[in-house]
This record gives structure tokens, C-alpha cells and sequence, in this order.
């Protein structure tokens, strides 16, 4: 809140404490240690210097003072109540304590045994000096009853009024505070509190909306990377994420890669950081290769390669997230952002360094991340620059940017602008999986011309399926199968066409497992995978053509050509002698 409010605040305050006049009432904690530091102060807690102060507090109030404050709520078994002041054009949540009483360590406090102690005791039982300051609401004087509180703050240095272990054991997620503290504000934890942070028992014990509230808060500052290898070091981070624990250090065994998985992940968090990204980035970045030290798999280099490996983390970093109680909306968008990590990986020329995709498949990125577009090109940048030097790409996203820019011209189509029910219309169809499979053929189209009318999307599709057939059946061995010609059902079995496809397509509702020939409309989705295959197949007989010239070459034996998405060609000749030649 800014100063303005603050003051309008305390000034009410102080005006309903006199009136009240039952006890002292101080402000306390973190509102007093921003006021020291000369920072903003985010929340305002209130201590009542009284038995089951806080309580009574608000119960005047309510009964008082409801044109000013409402929102009342109170918890009993912890002394604490709340409510909401009004203050200029705000509102804003107070908390109200009474001091901590006495602990008792034979077992759970009943009503009768709480012994009321003050402020002195309250101060002793809060996690760091610099939080144990109460600052009088009425005269402004500020106590510092562990004598530690005001130089601490000075100093910037985290120290608890107790001996650590006691402190830590007392409530164990002051030791993820301590590291949250020092990441926030820049306090350095003493060496006799640092050496006290470890996994207790009672740590995992911890609600897991606690810890994450905490993780959050760290993962949010400047300094998160060097705090989660704290987290590590002192065992903490194996309750939040037992998975980077599992992983932490993998050897991924990738020329790509030129660190261990651990410190490549952590580059990527810091390269969102640096580029301010927001809190579900930053997770992403976090996860982005979780299954990683899961899901490799050995080549005949001896290497590792991950093919998948962004479903299998996305999938993974669901399980994660759920463990750690985040809001569902917040798990959906991650996983995808996780999920699309490598969507333009392959889109690129090194030579320029520049994203080498067409309008089309620009257009198709853009439509199909959405309003995750952003979030996910922050990611793919920074895990772009985090691979081995002479893998990286960092003019890629700016490159995707500026094509983007370039494209701005014409809108990009986001949804079909084709109903369901005028597609059944116009092709005779029912409700099924046709009708989607429709509606992604006209975005395709549309991502090639984004200004092509309605009706031209239905004209050329009866164009190019009315009156063609297709033949299909199913093979226990090989899947589904179609064909242009039907095939003969003979005694040994089918005999197939020269373009016989076989396809893993998983059950498709329709298709019968005897030989049935099918309207190309009724199944688009398979029709056009067929007419890509054909299309396929007759390049590669024509190259085909091309290398049997290696015949006329005399010691000739064989060869082996590889072309891949970046359009690198490269070919493997082997001669009578054993001697290779490799082409590039």
C-alpha cells in the first residue's frame, strides 16, 4: 500500500484504540520491519496487550464501529480475529493477535492451562528478531523485547530469539522462510541459524498450501535459483519436489547439452527470471525436462536422446503441481506451456540465426498456444539459450516475433468459422468424428490463407473428395489399412493395392474390420493422410530413380541417406572395400 494509506490507516487505528482504551495495541511484524527498512508496508497485524485481547477488540468493534470496519472473523483456538477497514477508496484486511502464551510441552494446551505472558513471550516464540518489533499505535514508541530486533534489521541479518533448532522445530516452515526472507530482502542468515535448517520430521509434517505459498513467494524473487540450491543442500527441497532431488545432477549425455540436467533447468529459471516473467513461467521453466532422467534412451553413439520428453514432463509436472495443492487453472496452463516447449525447436536456420517457419505454420503456432503464446516463447527462449554454445538459438523467438509482426496484417484466424451443423448439412453427415476432422482441414487452409471465404472451404473440399472412395479394413498385425483400389479377399487373405497404407489409427467409430469402401467425406482425417502418403511415396520413388545411377559406379555396395526437418541432407555410401564415404 502506498504511504498515503498506510498513514490514513494508522491514524484510524489509533483513534479506535484510544476510544476502545482496554489495552495497549501495537503494530507487529513484517509492518514494523518494512516501516525500519523504509519499504512499503504490504499487510498491517495488529497485537492486542491483553488476555483474548484481539477477540474482545473486534467485538467492540462490530458493535461500535461497523460504518468502518465489517468482514469481522474470529478463531477462538488461535486468539486471532480479523476484519476489514475502510480506509480512502480501499479496504483493507487487519489481523489482530493477542501475545503467544506459554508453551507447554507435555502435550496440547487445554483452555484452563493457558497462561497469558505479554509481549515479552510473544516476541520470544516469533520466528526472527527483526520480525519481534511492536510499534505502540497510540505513542509510536517500538519495543524490542529480544534486544536483537532494531540492530538486525540494521545489520540485515536473520537471527532467531530462541536457539534455532527450537524455533525451527516450534514451526518448521520458518526455515523456508529464512530462505525466502534472505531472497526478498537481502538478509543474510547467521551461520549459527543456518547450520540449524534441515529436514526435521516435523518439516514433513507441513500442510503442502503452506509450503507452496512459500515456494511461490521464492521462485518469485531475483534470487531463486541460488536459494533452490540451498533448498537442496540443506534437504529441504525434497518435501516440495522430491523429483528434482531424484534428478539433481543427471548427466544428460547430449552433445545439445553442454551442463548436467540439473544446471541447464536452473539456467532456464534464471533466463525467465531475467525476462520478468510471471509465476506459471517460471514453474514451467522449472519442469520443462522434469521426466527427463525418466524417459531417456540409449543410441548406437552411446548418447542419450529424449524424443517425448516435453508430454512425458508436462504429464509429470501435473502430478507435481496436484501434489502441491496449485489451483487447477494454474496446472492446466503450465503442463501446456511445458507441453509446447519445443513447437518451433526444429524452425530454424543457424547460418542467419533466425525462426525459418512459413506464414502458415505461424499462423497455426499462434492460433494453437493462444493466450499462451507469450508465457511459452518465454520459455522456448530461454531454454533455446541454455544448450550447449553451438546449439543455441537465440535470435529464434525475436526472429518468430518479427515474422509474427510481418503477418499482422491479415487476422489470424483463432476457430473455425464453420459450424457443425452447416458441415452435417452440406456433406450429409451425423454427429461424429468427421466433423471435427472438417473443421481442422478449413484451418489448415486457413493458416495457408486466412482471407479465404466460407463458402470457398466447402467448395474445395466437394472438389476434391465428392465421388472418391476409399477402401479399408483392419489387420491384426498392421492396423487399420486403406487403399484406392479394392483389394481381393483371397484364401491366404488380402491381396493389396499398389498404395496400400497400413496406420496405427486406434479406434475410429465407423470402420468395420471387414473390406469397406468409404466416402473420402466420411473420413477426412484418413483420406488426407492417404493422399500425403501417395504424395510421399512418389518423391521417393523418384529419388529412388536417382540413386540407382550408384549401380554404374564400379565397388559400389550400398547406401544410406538421411534427410531431416532442417533440411539437412546427408548420405552414408559404402564400397565393396568396407571403406564409407559420408556426403554432406
Amino acid at each position: 500500500m502506498n504511504k498515503k494509506i498506510f498513514n490514513s490507516a494508522k491514524e484510524k487505528l489509533k483513534k479506535l484504540a484510544i476510544e476502545w482504551g482496554k489495552a495497549d495495541i501495537y503494530l507487529v511484524g513484517g509492518c514494523v520491519r518494512d516501516l525500519l527498512l523504509g519499504n512499503p508496508v504490504k499487510d498491517i497485524d495488529l497485537c492486542v496487550d491483553l488476555k483474548d485481547g484481539a477477540t474482545l477488540f473486534c467485538e467492540w468493534l462490530q458493535k461500535i464501529h461497523t460504518e468502518e470496519c465489517h468482514g469481522f472473523t474470529t478463531f477462538p483456538r488461535f486468539g486471532t480475529s480479523k476484519f476489514v477497514l475502510k480506509v480512502m477508496t480501499k479496504e483493507l484486511d487487519i489481523e489482530c493477535v493477542m501475545p503467544r502464551v506459554e508453551a507447554y510441552k507435555d502435550g496440547p494446551r487445554k483452555p484452563s492451562e493457558v497462561k497469558y505472558t505479554g509481549i515479552a513471550e510473544d516476541a520470544y516464540r516469533r520466528d526472527f528478531c527483526c520480525n519481534a518489533l511492536y510499534q505502540n499505535i497510540i505513542t509510536d514508541e517500538i519495543l524490542d523485547p529480544t534486544g536483537h530486533g532494531k540492530e538486525d534489521i540494521e545489520n540485515r541479518v536473520l537471527r532467531t530469539p530462541l536457539p534455532a533448532k527450537e524455533t525451527f522445530i516450534d514451526d518448521p516452515l520458518r526455515m523456508l522462510r529464512a530462505f525466502r526472507f534472505s531472497a526478498q530482502k537481502g538478509f543474510k542468515i547467521l551461520d549459527e541459524v543456518l547450520s540449524e535448517i534441515r529436514d526435521y520430521p516435523e518439516y514433513r509434517s507441513l500442510s503442502m498450501e503452506r509450503v507452496q505459498d512459500e515456494f511461490n513467494k521464492i521462485l518469485m524473487t531475483n534470487n531463486a535459483v541460488s536459494t533452490i540450491r540451498e533448498l537442496h543442500r540443506t534437504g529441504l527441497l525434497g518435501y516440495i519436489i522430491p523429483e528434482l532431488e531424484e534428478s539433481w545432477g543427471f548427466n544428460q549425455n547430449s552433445h545439445y547439452h553442454s551442463m548436467n540436467l540439473t544446471d541447464h533447468t536452473l539456467a532456464v529459471l534464471q533466463g525467465v527470471i531475467d525476462n520478468d516473467a510471471n509465476l506459471q513461467v517460471r514453474l514451467a521453466a522449472l519442469l520443462h525436462d522434469i521426466a527427463k532422467y525418466k524417459c531417456w534412451k540409449k543410441k548406437d553413439n552411446g548418447e542419450f536422446s529424449y524424443h517425448g520428453h516435453e508430454l512425458e514432463s508436462s504429464k509429470l509436472a501435473t502430478k507435481i503441481l496436484e501434489r502441491l495443492k496449485y489451483p487447477k487453472e494454474d496446472i492446466q496452463c503450465i503442463s501446456e506451456i511445458i507441453k509446447e516447449h519445443m513447437r518451433i525447436k526444429s524452425l530454424y536456420n543457424p547460418n542467419t540465426d533466425s525462426y525459418t517457419g512459413s506464414a502458415k505454420t505461424t499462423r497455426r503456432v499462434v492460433r494453437d498456444l493462444g493466450p499462451l503464446l507469450k508465457s511459452t516463447l518465454q520459455l522456448i527462449d530461454a531454454d533455446n539459450k541454455a544448450h550447449a554454445p553451438q546449439y543455441n538459438m537465440p535470435g529464434q523467438v525475436n526472429s518468430f516475433l518479427a515474422k509474427l509482426d510481418s503477418l499482422s496484417e491479415v487476422q489470424i484466424v483463432r476457430s473455425c468459422p464453420i459450424s457443425g451443423n452447416l458441415i452435417m448439412s452440406e456433406f450429409g453427415l451425423t454427429p461424429g468424428p468427421a466433423i471435427k476432422e472438417i473443421k481442422d482441414i478449413f484451418l489448415d487452409w486457413l493458416d495457408e490463407d486466412p482471407e479465404i471465404p466460407a463458402e470457398e472451404l466447402i467448395t474445395r473440399l466437394k472438389e476434391i473428395t465428392e465421388g472418391i472412395y476409399v477402401w479399408g479394413w483392419w489387420e491384426s498385425y498392421r492396423g487399420f489399412c486403406i487403399s484406392d483400389n479394392e483389394p481381393i479377399k483371397g484364401k491366404n487373405g488380402i491381396t493389396p493395392s499398389p498404395y496400400q497404407i497400413p496406420m496405427e489409427l486406434g479406434d475410429w467409430v465407423g470402420l468395420s474390420k471387414e473390406i469397406t469402401r468409404y466416402p473420402a467425406i466420411q473420413v477426412p482425417r484418413i483420406y488426407f493422410m492417404y493422399q500425403k502418403y501417395k504424395k510421399a511415396k512418389e518423391i521417393f520413388n523418384r529419388a529412388a530413380m536417382v540413386l540407382d545411377e550408384l549401380f554404374d559406379i564400379p565397388g559400389f555396395n550400398g547406401v544410406k541417406v538421411s534427410f531431416d526437418k532442417y533440411h539437412d541432407l546427408s548420405g552414408e555410401i559404402r564400397w565393396e572395400d568396407r571403406r564409407p564415404d559420408w556426403i554432406i
